[in-house]
C-alpha cells in the first residue's frame, strides 16, 4: 500500500530502512483523494503524516500544498509536499498546525500518532536527526522564498521553478519533467503572483525554448536558462574565499617581483585620507576600471574645486597595497606663480624614493635617466598633482613601465594622451545625494543639522554648484557654528541686497581657484568669458558667443577652444557649450567690474538680434497654422529646412526663453514680444506649454508697456492656447475673451484675430461639454472666414463644429463638418490640421461601430504627424490608436501602441501625452484583470495631471480608478474616486463629464445593492446626457438604468429602458453600443425569467459584436447565453459555449469573465451528474476570484464546490469548503457594519 521510492532528500529518503519498518508498524495507511484536508491551519494535529503516491492513479509528484488563509477569506500556498514527505511536525509537542494542508492528487498517507511518534524519537536518533533535518530544511526555504519578495517577478518565477524542478523534477529526454495536478494558479500562488504575470512569462519563455509547449507535464528544457533569468536569487552566495595578498591580486600591471628600494621597505609618502571622504563611488569604479585595463598612467582632469586632488589620494590609500615597490605622492603646483620645472618635478620624485639630495644628478637628462632606474620594472604608483602642462610628466611618465601613474589637471592636455597610451578621467560636480552626504560628512555624525534640514541641504549643495572645494568650505564654516542652521546659510548665498552677484563664488571659497584659471587665459579670452556670464540660458552655441563678442566664427572659435581647456567652459552637446553657476557667477563679477555699462548692453542687444533674427528664419520654416501673428519684417538669417528648423529650436529653445525675459528686464519690449511670438508656434507643437505662458506673460506686460494693443491681443490669443494646452479651461477662457475684443477694437479692426479667438472659445466650451456655446461661437468665426474667403480658418471653424457633434452624439452632422474640413485642409496643404480633422473623422466612425475605418483615418493621421516630425502629435495619434485596438480586442497591439505613446511623451518631456498615455495602459490592465499594474498607470497619471494642473486629466484619471475598484468590488473606495471626480467636474462646469462620472457611480451603488440610491444617481446622468443632446450617453445610461429596475424588480421598466437604449443606439448608427444594448435586453429577458426570449437576443448580440470586432463583448455575451442555455436545461449546450467563453476569455486575458465561464461550466457539469469535472471547474473559479478579490463570487463558487464534494463522497473537502464560506460571511458582514468613507 505505501509505495516507494519516496522523493530524494524527503524525510522518508533519509530513514535506515528498519527506521521505515518501524514507522510502518506504529502508523495506519489511508487513501486519500484529491481534494482533501489532511491537517487545519490552527489546530493542533493528533498525529504526523509521511505522503506517498497511490500507484497508478497518481499523476504527478507533487501531491499536496500547504496553504494559510488571512481574516479576509485570501488563501495562499506556503508549501508543497512531495513523496516521502513529512506534514504534522511539530505535532509530538502539541504544536498548532501552520497551514491547512490539501492532497493535490490520489495519495496514501501513513499517519502515525503523535505520542508513539514521540516515543520513537526518544528512542531513534536517527529519526529524530531525520526530523531535525526536514524541520530545519523546509524553515530554510520558507525564509528564501520570504527573502524572494524583493525579486523582481521573473526572478522570483524562476526561482520557484527551479526549486520545483530539484525537490520534484525527473529527468526526461527532452529536459527536467514536473508532472502533476499543480493548476498554473497554484504555481502563481505559491511564488506570490498573478496568474495573468506567471502566463506571461510562461509565455515568453516557451518562445525563447526554456520551457516546453507543452503545458501538462512542466518541462524546464534550459535550467541554466532559467537560472540566468533568476539572476543573483537564482542560488546562495558560494562562501567567502580566502584572503589573498593585495599582491596577488592582478591590478592590470604586470611586473616581477620587486626589490625594495632601501633598507627601510618601500616608500609610503601620501597625504592624508580625508576622514570626510564620500560619494564618488562610479568615478573610483572607473579609476579601477581604467588602471584594470593595464596603462601607463591615468589623467584625472577638471574644474577647480572639483575634487582631482582628494580622489587621486583617496584612491591612492585604498590601492596602495598594489604596488609593493612604494607610493609616491608629488605637487607639480601648476596653479602657482611658479609651477615646478621638468627636472623639479623629477628631482621631488627622487627625493621622495630615498635618493639624497646631495646624490640627485645635476641635468634634466641624467634626472630622466636616473627615474629610469630606480622605476623601471619596480610597481610604483606616482601621483603627480596639479600638473601645468605635458612637459613636466612626460619624463616620468616614460619612465614608468611596470607601475602606474596618476596625473591630476584643471586644463585638459591632448599632447600628453596622444601616442602615450595614457588614459584620462573626465571629473564632473558630484550627484545630488552624494553632495547631501559630504555636508554631512563634513558636520559629523552627532550633528543633527543634515538629518532634520535636509531640503535646506540639498539647496545649500545646489547653491555650492556640488563642487566638493565649495561644499567642504560651507560646511566647515557651518561646523564652526553649531547655532547657524543651514537655511539661513542658503539664505546668506543667494545673494540678498546686501551681498554683490559675484558673492556666492567668494562666500564658497572658489574665487581663488577660478581666478588663477581666468588669469592664465589671453586678453581677448578673458574678454569673451566675461560676456558669457551675461548670457541668457543654461548653454550657448559658437554662434552666440560670436555675437556677445561682435567677432566672425572662427574668432569665436578659438576663444571657445582657451576656455575649454582651462576648464571654465564644458561640452554641453554636439555644437554646445556651458559654464558651470559659480564659475557663470564669477565671469558676471569680472564683467560688472571690468567691462563698461555701454560695452555690456551693446553686447546683449548684439545677442537678442541674432535670438530673434534665427527664431524668426526657423519659425517660417516650421510652416504652423495660420494664426494672429506680431507684425514683423522678414528675417534676417539664412533660410532653414523644415528639419534644420525643428533642431534649432529644439537646441536653442532654453536659450530663447530666457532671452524673452532678459530683454523685458532690458527694457527692450519690441525685442521681448517679438521673441516670444516667434517662439509660440513650436512651443505648441513640441507641447512645451508652461514655457510658453511665462514667455507670453513677459511679451503681454511689453506690449502693454508699448501700449501696442495690436500685439497685446496676439499675447492674449496666445495665451489663451497655451493654458487650454494645460488643461486650465477657465483661465484660457478669460484670455480669449480679452484677446477678442482686442481684435475688435483694434484699429484697423482684426477679423481675422476676432475668428481665430471665436474658434479658440469654441474649442474650450467644446472640451468643457458646453456644445451649444461651443457651436454658436464656431458658426460665427465660420461667417467671418468666409466673408474674409479664408479657406484655412474656415476648416478650422468646420473642425470645432465636428468636434461639438460628436459630444451631442450628432453624428450626421459631424461627419458632414469634418468632410468639409478634410476637403480643405487638403486643398490647401494643411498636413498638421488634416491629421487633426482624421483624428475626429476617427472618433466619429468608432462610436457609430465601424472601428476598422476609424483604425483606417488613425493610420493616415499617425503618417501625417511622422512626416511632419510632430513626435507629441504621433504619441497623441498612437494614445487613440490603442484605445481603438482594445474596443477591437487586440489587447497587444493596443498595449504596444501605448507604450510607444509613453516613450515617445516623455523622452519629449511632454507630459500631458504621457499622462493621457499612462491613463490608456492603466484602461488596458483594468480591461484584462491586471488591476495592480492598472492602479500603478492610474496613480503615476494621476500624479502628473496633478503636477501640471490639468483638472480635467485628474477628474478623469479618478473616475478610471473608481472603476478598477469597482471592477474588484470594492465598492466603497470605487464611490470615494467617483465622489472625488464629480467635484473636479462640476467645478470645471465639465457637465459630460459629470454626466459620465454619474453613469459610473450608478454602477457602483448597485454593487453596493442600495438600488434605489442607484436609480436616483442613474435619472440625474440621464437628465445631464438629454440637456446637452448627448444621445450615446443618453443610451448607455438607460442600459445601465435597466439593469438597476433588474435589480429593483422592476422587470417591465427594466424592458422598457433596455429596448429604449438600444433603438437609440440604432438610430445614431452606434453599432458598437448596439451589440452592447442588446446583450442588456438580453440580461433583462434572463433576469425576468424568459430564457427563451433572452436566448435570441444574446444571439443576436452576439452576432452584431462579432461584426464590430468587439472581442470583450463577444466574450461577455458567450457567459451570458451558457446561462441561458443552461436555465432551459440544455446543459451540453450551456457547456459547450461555456468552453467558448472561456477560450475567449483566456485569449483575452479577461480574469473575470474567466471565472464567470468556469461557474456556468461547473453548474453544467453538476447538472450532468459530472460532479468531478464540476469540481474542477469550480475549484479554478475559486482560484481567480481569490486573486481578484471578489469574495462574494468566492462564496458561491465555494457553496457549489461543497455540493459537488458531498456528490462524490468527500465529506472533509465539503467540511472545509462550508468552513470557508463562513469565513468569507464573517468578513463581509464586518465591511458592510464599516461605514462608507
Amino acid at each position: 500500500m505505501l509505495h516507494d521510492p519516496a522523493r530524494p532528500g524527503g524525510f522518508w529518503d533519509q530513514l535506515a530502512p528498519s527506521d521505515r519498518e518501524a514507522l510502518r508498524a506504529m502508523g495506519h495507511g489511508l487513501r486519500v483523494r484529491p481534494g482533501t484536508a489532511l491537517l487545519h491551519q490552527g489546530e493542533a494535529a493528533g498525529g504526523v503524516r509521511v505522503l506517498f503516491a497511490a500507484g497508478p492513479p497518481t499523476a504527478g509528484t507533487v501531491l499536496a500544498k500547504e496553504i494559510v488563509g488571512s481574516s479576509e477569506g485570501h488563501e495562499s500556498i506556503i508549501d508543497l509536499f512531495g513523496a516521502g514527505d513529512l506534514v504534522g511536525g511539530l505535532a509530538p509537542w502539541g504544536g498548532p498546525q501552520r497551514g491547512t494542508v490539501v492532497a493535490l492528487d490520489h495519495l496514501v498517507v501513513l499517519r502515525v500518532d503523535r505520542r508513539q511518534f514521540g516515543r520513537l524519537l526518544a528512542a531513534g536518533p536517527q529519526i529524530a536527526g531525520a526530523l531535525m533535518r526536514t524541520l530545519a530544511a523546509d524553515q530554510a526555504r520558507a525564509g528564501r522564498r520570504h527573502a524572494l519578495r524583493a525579486a523582481e517577478h521573473p526572478q522570483r518565477l524562476a526561482c520557484h521553478l527551479l526549486e520545483l524542478a530539484e525537490r520534484f523534477g525527473t529527468a526526461g529526454p527532452d529536459g527536467c519533467r514536473v508532472p502533476g495536478r499543480l493548476s498554473q494558479a497554484d504555481l502563481a500562488n505559491w511564488s506570490g503572483l498573478s496568474r495573468e504575470t506567471l502566463v506571461r512569462w510562461f509565455r515568453v519563455w516557451r518562445a525563447d525554448g526554456v520551457l516546453s509547449r507543452r503545458a501538462r507535464p512542466l518541462t524546464i528544457l534550459d535550467p541554466a536558462a532559467l537560472r540566468r533569468a533568476a539572476g543573483p536569487w537564482a542560488a546562495d552566495p558560494p562562501p567567502a574565499a580566502p584572503a589573498v595578498p593585495a599582491a596577488a591580486l592582478p591590478a592590470g600591471i604586470a611586473a616581477p617581483d620587486p626589490e625594495p628600494l632601501e633598507p627601510g621597505g618601500p616608500p609610503r609618502r601620501l597625504p592624508a585620507d580625508k576622514p570626510s571622504f564620500t560619494g564618488r563611488s562610479l568615478s573610483l569604479a572607473k579609476l579601477d576600471l581604467l588602471v584594470g585595463s593595464g596603462p601607463r598612467g591615468v589623467l584625472v582632469q577638471g574644474m577647480a574645486g572639483v575634487g582631482k586632488t582628494t580622489l587621486a589620494i583617496h584612491w591612492a590609500h585604498r590601492a596602495a597595497d598594489r604596488f609593493p615597490d612604494g607610493v609616491v605622492f608629488a605637487d607639480l603646483r601648476g596653479t602657482t606663480p611658479s609651477p615646478l620645472t621638468p627636472a623639479g618635478a623629477m628631482g621631488r620624485v627622487l627625493r621622495a624614493l630615498g635618493v639624497p639630495g646631495d646624490r640627485l644628478p645635476r641635468t634634466e637628462d641624467e634626472l630622466a635617466a636616473q627615474c629610469r632606474a630606480l622605476l623601471g620594472g619596480r610597481r610604483t604608483l606616482l601621483v603627480l598633482d596639479d600638473a601645468a602642462e605635458s612637459g613636466q610628466v612626460a619624463p616620468l611618465l616614460a619612465a614608468v613601465d611596470a607601475g602606474l601613474v596618476v596625473v591630476t589637471a584643471r586644463r585638459r592636455m591632448p599632447d600628453l594622451v596622444e601616442g602615450t597610451g595614457l588614459r584620462t578621467l573626465e571629473l564632473g560636480q558630484m550627484g545630488a545625494a552624494e553632495a547631501v552626504d559630504l555636508i554631512a560628512a563634513v558636520l559629523g555624525p552627532r550633528d543633527p543639522r543634515v538629518r532634520a534640514e535636509r531640503r535646506a541641504a540639498q539647496r545649500l549643495a545646489d547653491k555650492c554648484g556640488r563642487l566638493p572645494l565649495a561644499l567642504s568650505l560651507v560646511a566647515a564654516r557651518l561646523a564652526e557654528d553649531p547655532a547657524a542652521s543651514i537655511a539661513g546659510t542658503v539664505r546668506k548665498l543667494a545673494g540678498t541686497e546686501a551681498y554683490a552677484p559675484g558673492m556666492v563664488v567668494l562666500r564658497t571659497g572658489l574665487g581663488p581657484t577660478i581666478e588663477v584659471a581666468y588669469r592664465s587665459l589671453r586678453p581677448d579670452q578673458r574678454a569673451a568669458f566675461r560676456l558669457l556670464g551675461l548670457a541668457p540660458g543654461p548653454d550657448f552655441s559658437a554662434a552666440s558667443l560670436a555675437a556677445l563678442t561682435g567677432r566672425d566664427a572662427a574668432g569665436a572659435a578659438d576663444c571657445l577652444d582657451g576656455l575649454r581647456q582651462a576648464y571654465l567652459v564644458q561640452d554641453a552637446a554636439p555644437g554646445r557649450y556651458r559654464m558651470h553657476d559659480l564659475v557663470r557667477a564669477f565671469a558676471r563679477e569680472r564683467a560688472l567690474a571690468e567691462d563698461a555699462d555701454s560695452d555690456r548692453i551693446a553686447a546683449q542687444r548684439r545677442l537678442l538680434a541674432s535670438c530673434l533674427a534665427g527664431a524668426l528664419a526657423a519659425g517660417d520654416a516650421l510652416g504652423r497654422r495660420r494664426r494672429p501673428r506680431v507684425a514683423t519684417g522678414p528675417p534676417a538669417a539664412p533660410p532653414m529646412t523644415r528639419t534644420e528648423a525643428v533642431a534649432w529650436f529644439e537646441a536653442e529653445r532654453r536659450t530663447l526663453v530666457a532671452a524673452v525675459h532678459q530683454a523685458a528686464g532690458l527694457g527692450l519690449h519690441r525685442t521681448c514680444l517679438r521673441l516670444a511670438d516667434a517662439l509660440f508656434d513650436f512651443q505648441e507643437f513640441r507641447r512645451y506649454s508652461d514655457d510658453n505662458v511665462a514667455v507670453h506673460l513677459a511679451g503681454l506686460r511689453s506690449a502693454r508697456a508699448r501700449e501696442d494693443w495690436a500685439a497685446a491681443a496676439v499675447m492674449l490669443h496666445n495665451l489663451a492656447v497655451a493654458h487650454f494646452e494645460l488643461g486650465r479651461s477657465v483661465q484660457a477662457i478669460g484670455y480669449a475673451e480679452d484677446a477678442r475684443r482686442g481684435f475688435r477694437s483694434a484699429e484697423p479692426h482684426d477679423a481675422f484675430g476676432e475668428a481665430a479667438a471665436l474658434t479658440t472659445l469654441a474649442e474650450i466650451h467644446g472640451a468643457l461639454g458646453r456644445y451649444a456655446t461651443a457651436i454658436e461661437h464656431a458658426r460665427h468665426a465660420l461667417a467671418i472666414h468666409r466673408a474674409r474667403g479664408d479657406a484655412a480658418g474656415a476648416a478650422r471653424a468646420h473642425e470645432t463644429l465636428a468636434r461639438a457633434g460628436v459630444g451631442r452624439t450628432d453624428y450626421d452632422a459631424a461627419e458632414r463638418d469634418a468632410r468639409r474640413a478634410m476637403a480643405l485642409r487638403r486643398a490647401t496643404g494643411d498636413g498638421p490640421g488634416l491629421a487633426a480633422t482624421l483624428l475626429t473623422l476617427a472618433q466619429i466612425q468608432r462610436r457609430r461601430g465601424d472601428v476598422q475605418q476609424a483604425v483606417v483615418y488613425v493610420l493616415e493621421a499617425l503618417e501625417l504627424r511622422q512626416e511632419e516630425g510632430d513626435r507629441p502629435g504621433a504619441a497623441q495619434a498612437l494614445t487613440e490608436l490603442a484605445r481603438m485596438h482594445a474596443t477591437l480586442g487586440l489587447r497587444d497591439l493596443a498595449r504596444r501602441d501605448a507604450d510607444l505613446a509613453l516613450r515617445t511623451s516623455r523622452s519629449l518631456g511632454a507630459r500631458h501625452g504621457e499622462a493621457r498615455a499612462l491613463a490608456t495602459l492603466g484602461r488596458l490592465e483594468c480591461d484584462a484583470a491586471r488591476f495592480a499594474e492598472a492602479f500603478t498607470h492610474c496613480g503615476r497619471a494621476l500624479r502628473l495631471h496633478r503636477e501640471i494642473g490639468d483638472r480635467h486629466g485628474e477628474a478623469e484619471v479618478l473616475a478610471r480608478t473608481g472603476m478598477v475598484h469597482g471592477r474588484l468590488g470594492r465598492f466603497h473606495e470605487a464611490r470615494e474616486h467617483l465622489e472625488r471626480a464629480l467635484e473636479i467636474r462640476r467645478e470645471l462646469g465639465d457637465r459630460h463629464g459629470e454626466a459620465h462620472d454619474l453613469e459610473q457611480l450608478s454602477i457602483v451603488l448597485r454593487g453596493l445593492e442600495r438600488d434605489a440610491e442607484a436609480f436616483v444617481v442613474g435619472l440625474e446622468a440621464l437628465d445631464l446626457f438629454h440637456g446637452l443632446g448627448a444621445r450615446g450617453g443618453v443610451a448607455g445610461t438607460l442600459g445601465s438604468l435597466a439593469r438597476t429596475y433588474l435589480g429593483l424588480g422592476l422587470h417591465a421598466e427594466a424592458e422598457h429602458a433596455a429596448r429604449q437604449a438600444l433603438r437609440l443606439r440604432a438610430e445614431i448608427g452606434d453599432r458598437y453600443g448596439t451589440g452592447v444594448g442588446m446583450d442588456t435586453v438580453a440580461a433583462v429577458l434572463h433576469g425576468g425569467g424568459r430564457p427563451a426570449e433572452a436566448l435570441t437576443a444574446a444571439r443576436e448580440a452576439l452576432r452584431v459584436l462579432g461584426e464590430v470586432g468587439d472581442r470583450h463583448g463577444a466574450g461577455v455575451a458567450l457567459a451570458r447565453l451558457a446561462a441561458i442555455h443552461l436555465d432551459l436545461g440544455d446543459a451540453p449546450a450551456a457547456l459547450a459555449t461555456g468552453r467558448r467563453a472561456l477560450d475567449l476569455a483566456a485569449d483575452l486575458g479577461d480574469a473575470r469573465e474567466q471565472a464567470v465561464s468556469l461557474h456556468v461550466m461547473g453548474r453544467a457539469c453538476q447538472s450532468l451528474g459530472r460532479p468531478a469535472e464540476a469540481a474542477d471547474h469550480l475549484r479554478a473559479e475559486i482560484g481567480i476570484r481569490r486573486d481578484l478579490a471578489d469574495h462574494r463570487g468566492r462564496r458561491q463558487a465555494l457553496e457549489r464546490l461543497a455540493e459537488a464534494c458531498a456528490a462524490l463522497g468527500d465529506r472533509d473537502a465539503a467540511a472545509d469548503c462550508r468552513r470557508r464560506v463562513r469565513a468569507i460571511d464573517q468578513w463581509l458582514a464586518s465591511e458592510e457594519a464599516t461605514p462608507a468613507v
